[in-house]
């Protein structure tokens, strides 16, 4: 029976309740322990409710204590414990870091486990008998261990391969057992063991937001909560005998803990939070309390569930890890950057890493790196090419970083203008971020609030997203002329920019573009890129037109010259940073192009690495991890739904994507979806699914989501489901029309490029053109879909793809060296070109008009719309222009619906032909629109299916052929694995040869002959781009043949020699590998390159701490208050 009756109200700190015996620091003994986050501008804390739960939660009579933390930036959120050493762990996304505390009652100092994290680290477990501490993170989409030592720079990433969300974790160290969850795409529970190998599946189906994970050692179950699903559930360690356990869809489950027959769940909601305890044996719920705070992990600190100690491990003395094996017995492991000392197996040994700081700026061609000590390094032997690890001339500018996470953010200025980031790290790959963007000369990253800004001279705006580049906005696009260098003070909630128009300004506003203010405008010459010393809070600017550079002191708002025009320095001074005493700047003039350093006190030059002849020289940065200190932030709460600005101290606006509406609250993004009469179309840049209103003009996003770069769509109104391919996650997904029930209907291959996909709602088939593999792919409705090639040669770059359920036809679009629009029946049978054209034609979009048999397409080369009967004949130009980039067309009523990459916009044409104009709402901003789907109900098609009466075991196709002139309606047919048996109904494996992949279909009336089309697969050449992923530091060969892994070559190795008595390092630098063009501009498959480690150059002492000195602001905070 539920009973709400116990409420916990926090004041100052402190829970007050009248059941509660006392309320003071959480002790060591049995506790139920979960993190909870204040509701108010309170501070975070650890809650406990001592002693044994079987008499607790009877008589409702409880101690309640807790861990307050002593600041507002804290933010507890995953909990761990390892008993015998009374210690309790916990993951804290304020400041992204591991702690620890001893459940001693006398200290209240914290240990650093390991401090850079991400702020989304929902899972933490212990393994207590080899003395290691694992976690998820789902921003890094990874599972990392630390042993359990204060202070861990060694670390060792267990497995990062094929994760996307990874939530809840758990041990079980006895078995050598590592679980875990993962609610990305493709939501699953995996185990391993405890260093990431023997990795299998245990469940991946009928699962959404698989969170919270607990371990029944006893039983050997795994109970998880399922936020998605609305469920707890549970199931064997083999993945039988999965059981619902609780089902209740006003659910938002969290975390979920166990003690005996008791199963303790953190619940959360935008309101208040709950601790819901149910039974295991038959989810009933014995009482639910109301919490005055949201509640995050929860564990049950217990000595029953942590037999055995670390005993065996201590006595082998590794270095770095000790991993017990229940079979093998313990090993010792070694850290990322190092490998195991074969002399002793214990000790390791430096690989190579790539330490901060570093030195990085762009010059078009390239973007190339510099050691810290730039301004005294040796430059025997060093070129250009040794020193940069990008050359392959995509116009390279702006440079931005989030150096805690290691990751830098560049522009490319070239055909496709993207900014992209990339995780500086071997083997780490680059991300195409945002597209269609115009010229950006500014990127900075608000690493507190993990929002991206930057400025674009094309479009003169400044402009916001998301740091994965999602919901991007335009902030500023008035009383701008040429915006170019952009900085973030988050402490301040401040953006700074400079403009280099005909009227040069230093400007400033709140990080939600409000406020906006006048630095000063006065004795400018063209002022570009901006440094900001936050210990100093100074802001610098470099003025490329007078040669000098400008400070601004944030305290007392003066402006004084620190590099005057007629200084020892000369040139240009464009991209510039402080690093230490010296000043580093970018040159571009030819004379002088290059990198360069002087001395901050006597402006002394010490430094010119130029290349006169070979790329201009643009953005700087210093990518230290000093350069970005900890502030707080209004946005700590996470009440935004897409985008927290802040504009304050405690002050944030929220901004929704496009297509979405602000709520009453002022925080949720709401979309308001049209039931009739609506485009469907989509953008790849924006990484969105957008409904258009006919009627209106609306612009509505649907609210899926997983986006990463949809590209096809297609509808169903009977079942009101979307489907759409994504061709950067390589696969096809469906959803309701309202976002819900998100599901995977498809994975492809890594080569796929699912480019054209046609919805059946007649017959209930999905076709598919995939022109990475070149087949057309047929598949079922159903709740369980089959698969099947149905097309598979004499395609070399099909495109669109539509289907007419009336003509039981499919027609399709090919622009290869061959362009052509070819048609067949549903069941593969009666192939034929009907339309052929020039070489270079780009056959793009298909509509049909199934009820005029007229079929509509848009060349994308020759820039036409143009109409044929379905037989190929009758062809016309609609219309035709000279400056088009046609992609995709829909039909709607009298409307053609057109959409244009040129434009960035959705057209509309009469489909007899006529004028072409615009047609959406004329406020939004689309970025590169791809397919278009028209629904409207007075169009729907009514026809009865050949196959509703048929009992196929697979598949029932639709055919248009006429054997012995009589209607053939259907065949049955198999997916690619099996073969029709003799029944012509029922599907079988291949006898004969289970690699025929040969399309097998018997025809009704015709019980002795079987019809078969070759599937002979084309090995011709294959596509030029194959992913939008391209790798960065990738694996070496050595002289002798052995593999150097990525993980082996992310070390620094410390040569010993003799230079003014210290140490010096090696750095290893990179370089490129071309990439070729594709002129078509295929969406997710640009080239794969790589480059190579080629370079090591000596610098200073690298084990001498960077930041000795340096005040740590918010060092005095480090601890926690126990009440």
């Amino acid at each position: 029976m539920q009973n709400i009756c116990i409420r916990l109200f926090t004041l100052f700190g402190y829970f007050y309740s009248i059941f509660l015996n006392s309320s003071h620091a959480i002790r060591h003994g049995r506790n139920l322990i979960w993190a909870g986050r204040p509701l108010d501008y309170d501070r975070a804390s650890i809650v406990g409710i001592e002693g044994d739960p079987d008499k607790w939660v009877l008589d409702k009579k409880m101690t309640v204590r807790q861990i307050s933390a002593p600041s507002r930036m804290w933010h507890f959120r995953s909990l761990a414990y390892s008993y015998s050493t009374k210690y309790l762990y916990w993951s804290e996304s304020g400041l992204k870091r591991i702690q620890g505390l001893v459940l001693d009652g006398y200290k209240k100092e914290t240990d650093n486990i390991f401090t850079g994290t991400s702020a989304e680290v929902d899972g933490l477990a212990v393994d207590w008998i080899s003395g290691n501490v694992y976690w998820t993170d789902a921003i890094y989409n990874w599972i990392m261990m630390v042993p359990l030592r204060p202070n861990q720079k060694r670390f060792k990433i267990v497995t990062k391969v094929g994760l996307d969300k990874p939530h809840g974790i758990a041990v079980l160290p006895q078995k050598g057992y590592l679980f875990w969850c993962d609610w990305g795409a493709n939501p699953k529970i995996e185990v391993s063991d405890l260093i990431g190998n023997n990795r299998r599946t245990i469940v991946n189906y009928n699962m959404r937001r698989p969170r919270g994970l607990v371990i029944d050692a006893k039983e050997s179950k795994i109970y998880w909560v399922d936020d998605g699903q609305d469920t707890i559930e549970c199931i064997q360690f083999n993945g039988r005998a999965r059981r619902i356990i609780v089902k209740d869809p006003q659910a938002d489950f969290y975390g979920i803990a166990l003690y005996k027959n008791i199963l303790f769940v953190t619940e959360q909601s935008l309101s208040e939070g709950h601790l819901n305890v149910y039974s295991k044996l038959n989810g009933k719920l014995i009482i639910s309390y109301t919490l005055s705070h949201i509640p995050y992990g929860i564990i049950m600190y217990d000595e029953t569930t942590q037999p055995g100690n670390s005993e065996i491990c201590d006595a082998l003395e590794c270095e770095h890890f000790c991993v017990h094996n229940p079979i093998m017995g313990p090993a010792c492991h070694c850290s990322e950057g190092y490998k195991l000392n074969i002399t002793d197996h214990r000790t390791c040994k430096v690989d190579s890493q790539f330490p901060q700081p570093y030195h990085v700026y762009s010059m078009e061609e390239g973007i190339c790196s510099f050691p810290p000590n730039l301004a005294d390094i040796d430059l025997e032997n060093m070129t250009l090419s040794k020193q940069c690890f990008l050359l392959d001339n995509k116009g390279y500018l702006a440079l931005g970083m989030h150096a805690r996470r290691d990751t830098l953010y560049f522009s490319t200025n070239n055909t496709d203008k993207w900014i992209n980031r990339v995780r500086m790290e071997y083997g780490a790959s680059f991300e195409d971020l945002i597209g269609g963007v115009g010229i950006v000369r500014g990127i900075v990253l608000d690493w507190i609030s993990s929002n991206l800004y930057w400025t674009d001279s094309l479009y003169r705006t400044i402009n916001v997203a998301r740091a994965d580049g999602m919901y991007q906005q335009v902030l500023i696009d008035s009383d701008l002329e040429n915006p170019i260098g952009i900085a973030v003070h988050p402490g301040k909630s401040k953006l700074f920019w400079t403009d280099a128009g005909k009227k040069p300004k230093v400007e400033w506003s709140y990080l939600d573009g409000s406020g906006r203010s006048l630095i000063t405008n006065q004795d400018l010459g063209s002022p570009s890129h901006i440094h900001i010393d936050f210990m100093k809070d100074i802001l610098y600017w470099a003025d490329s037109a007078l040669g000098n550079v400008k400070e601004y002191n944030f305290s007392t708002e003066t402006i004084t010259v620190l590099v005057p025009k007629n200084s020892g320095i000369q040139g240009s001074i464009y991209g510039i940073s402080i690093f230490q005493d010296y000043l580093i700047w970018t040159d571009y003039t030819t004379s002088r192009n290059g990198i360069h350093v002087a001395r901050l006190d006597s402006l002394d030059k010490v430094r010119d690495i130029m290349h006169p002849e070979f790329g201009r020289a643009r953005d700087l940065l210093t990518f230290d991890a000093s350069n970005q200190p900890d502030f707080e932030t209004a946005c700590a709460d996470g009440s935004c739904k897409h985008l927290c600005l802040p504009k304050g101290e405690k002050s944030y606006t929220c901004r929704c994507g496009l297509g979405y509406q602000i709520g009453e609250n002022k925080k949720i993004c709401a979309t308001d979806l049209a039931t009739d009469n609506f485009l469907l179309v989509t953008d790849s840049y924006r990484k969105q699914i957008f409904q258009i209103s006919m009627i209106t003009g609306k612009v509505q996003a649907l609210d899926v989501r997983d986006h990463f770069r949809p590209l096809a769509v297609d509808y169903d109104p009977v079942r009101r489901i979307i489907y759409w391919t994504d061709v950067a996650h390589k696969s096809i997904k469906k959803a309701e029309i309202n976002g819900v029930h998100e599901t995977l209907v498809k994975q492809l291959t890594d080569d796929s490029i699912a480019d054209g996909l046609a919805i059946d709602y007649v017959n209930q088939l999905l076709f598919y053109s995939d022109a990475g593999i070149r087949i057309i792919g047929v598949m079922t409705l159903s709740a369980y879909p089959f698969h099947k090639t149905l097309i598979n040669s004499g395609l070399e770059k099909v495109r669109s793809v539509i289907a007419s359920p009336i003509e039981k036809r499919i027609y399709w679009s090919d622009w290869g060296s061959d362009p052509k629009i070819e048609r067949c029946g549903m069941d593969g049978s009666e192939r034929q070109v009907i339309a052929k054209f020039k070489e270079g034609a780009w056959p793009n979009g298909l509509a049909l008009d199934v009820r005029e048999k007229r079929l509509y397409w848009v060349d994308a080369r020759s820039n036409k719309i143009a109409s044929m009967t379905t037989d190929g004949k009758h062809q016309y130009i609609l219309y035709n222009e000279s400056d088009a980039h046609y992609f995709g067309i829909a039909l709607s009523g009298d409307y053609l619906y057109l959409t244009d990459w040129s434009r960035n916009s959705l057209m509309r044409l009469p489909k007899k032909g006529g004028q072409l104009e615009n047609f959406w709402d004329g406020t939004s901003k689309f970025v590169r629109l791809n397919d278009i789907h028209a629904f409207n109900s007075t169009e729907i098609i009514s026809e009865v299916s050949p196959c509703s009466s048929e009992s196929c075991s697979h598949f029932c196709l639709p055919s248009p052929r006429t054997i012995y002139e009589i209607k053939d309606p259907w065949i049955c047919a198999c997916p690619d694995h099996l073969v029709l048996s003799s029944d012509g109904h029922n599907c079988v494996v291949d006898e004969v040869s289970e690699h025929n992949s040969s399309f097998a279909g018997r025809h009704k009336h015709r019980d002795t002959t079987t019809h078969q089309i070759s599937s002979i697969t084309d090995e011709s050449e294959s596509m030029n781009n194959r992913s939008t992923q391209r790798s960065l530091f990738p694996s070496k060969q050595t002289k002798n043949g052995s593999s150097v892994t990525p993980g082996k070559i992310s070390a620094y190795v410390i040569v010993p020699l003799i230079l003014l008595g210290a140490g010096v390092a090696a750095f290893i630098f990179l370089k490129r590998r071309r990439a070729e063009k594709n002129p078509h501009y295929l969406l997710a498959n640009d080239d794969k390159y790589t480059v190579d480690i080629s370079y090591r150059i000596l610098c200073q002492d690298s084990s001498k701490d960077m930041n000795d000195g340096v005040e740590n602001p918010i060092e005095s905070q480090n601890s926690t208050h126990t009440s």
